[in-house]
């Protein structure tokens, strides 16, 4: 029996990872194998565009820690040489095999994921081709076909970053809110599913195969992380986390805005020069119309947001009750204890909280700058996503956090929509004007045309 594991939340870019069919199946292997896994969706007769493609990163190697995630390069350690790493095999006091991690640089620990699982290279590339054809679900509901929303149709291993790279097929004709989600930037990480073989405790080396075989340093979470061997990949799935969604919609109408200023300055730059490339205007027309689109969506989203926080609350009580199991097992005046048993009080207060009177000071607050969520962006790694341990850092309610209290926020993200839409059909109107002058020029440019063929008829 192995071992079900799940990746970190990995956030990818509507704007840069997003593929149009043409793009996604230009290799011909590709557009074959996406045709053949297609009818697995219960479609006779799939067409490209009906699904929506994407490719994102899906895990990192151990290896990435050797690595600059900006660059590429290799890091150098105080000598100025490059930083080298291994998996030594070596014999533990009873006997057995096992593995641990030997670096060229004291203190420099392997890449880990936000769960803590640490995946070597020569595994990664042994398996990464196995996810191709694999699922593609939503919040790694994958135990029915009815959880399936698409297909990953390809895989590669990226050697310089030591990542590994997913493209994907998103049904957007069955599955249409799901889609604008996730061209809205609103659903915008992928997380992977994989069974293990072998988990390695970094910490004492002890290998299990089952989670019964677990060690007290994997149980209590002491160790940096577990080294795992032998997979067996199961499914990418598309996350939509409740902990920051009314802060990624903010953040993407906040840069909505700004292109929206940006087109509105280039209208009234061409209206003041009168020089306008037809071109251009058509650019400028089916830009706006795209922005009004991706706007209705957002506002449907965050509809749809606040409706499914109801939904996390009863997740939360199961969190409750899964921490108050694990805060048992300690004595009541350690450290473990009293941290959990914080954890507790502050998501039962969260829950609650909502069912409390809203004072009347609360509805004068500002919404506080809004950062993305959803682990490392697609280009780089975070200060967060060092592969150095962070003492203390485990939370295990973050997957499931929702804010409660967002009734006045989500109030104000609301006028801040109406307000861009308002904007938007501001630049509509001068848009029209713009044509309006292109129109008038060219019935005057035409007239004297007009003008210059009847003069020519008559010298003749």
């Amino acid at each position: 029996m192995s071992i079900y594991k799940i990746g970190e939340d990995l956030s990818f870019s509507p704007k840069h990872n997003i593929l149009t069919p043409k793009q996604a199946l230009a290799d011909d292997k590709i557009a074959k194998r996406f045709i053949k896994m297609a009818k697995k969706l219960r479609r006779i007769a799939p067409k490209a565009k009906d699904f929506l493609y994407g490719h994102a990163i899906m895990l990192h190697a151990a290896e990435a820690a050797l690595v600059d995630q900006n660059t590429g390069e290799q890091l150098l350690g105080d000598d100025g040489k490059p930083i080298t790493a291994v998996f030594e095999q070596y014999k533990l006091k009873n006997g057995k095999d096992s593995v641990r991690w030997k670096c060229s640089k004291k203190g420099l620990m392997p890449y880990k994921n936000a769960n803590g699982d640490v995946f070597a290279e020569e595994e990664l590339i042994k398996a990464y081709k196995k996810w191709i054809g694999k699922p593609l679900c939503k919040d790694h509901k994958s135990e029915s076909v009815d959880g399936i929303r698409g297909i990953i149709i390809d895989t590669y291993y990226d050697s310089k970053f030591k990542r590994v790279h997913a493209l994907f097929a998103l049904d957007k004709i069955n599955y249409a809110d799901l889609a604008r989600k996730v061209e809205t930037g609103y659903a915008n990480a992928v997380s992977m599913g994989t069974a293990v073989g072998r988990s390695i405790c970094t910490e004492c080396g002890n290998v299990a195969t089952t989670e019964r075989e677990y060690c007290d340093c994997i149980r209590n979470r002491t160790n940096y992380g577990e080294l795992n061997y032998d997979l067996n990949p199961i499914e990418l799935s598309l996350v939509v986390s409740g902990a920051d969604q009314l802060a990624r919609i903010r953040n993407i109408v906040a840069s909505m805005n700004d292109y929206v200023q940006t087109k509105q300055a280039r209208i009234t730059k061409l209206v003041n020069d009168r020089c306008v490339n037809p071109t251009e205007l058509q650019s400028l027309a089916e830009s706006i119309s795209e922005v009004q689109k991706k706007l209705n969506g957002l506002m449907q989203a965050e509809k749809e947001g606040h409706i499914s926080c109801a939904k996390d609350i009863g997740e939360t009580s199961k969190l409750i009750e899964v921490l108050r199991e694990e805060r048992d097992r300690y004595d009541e005046n350690s450290e473990d204890y009293l941290k959990i048993d914080k954890k507790i009080k502050e998501l039962i207060e969260e829950v609650t909280a909502g069912e409390k009177p809203e004072k009347q000071e609360e509805r004068a607050k500002v919404w506080p700058q809004a950062t993305m969520g959803g682990g490392p962006s697609f280009s780089s790694m975070s200060i967060e996503d060092t592969p150095h341990p962070a003492p203390g850092s485990w939370d295990p309610s973050n997957r499931y956090a929702c804010n409660k209290n967002g009734g006045g926020k989500q109030g104000a993200l609301s006028d801040e929509m109406s307000l861009l839409r308002s904007k938007i059909e501001s630049l509509n109107n001068s848009l029209n004007e713009l044509k309006k002058i292109v129109s008038k020029e060219e019935n005057n440019m035409n007239s004297a045309r007009l003008r210059a063929r009847a003069k020519a008829r008559r010298a003749y």
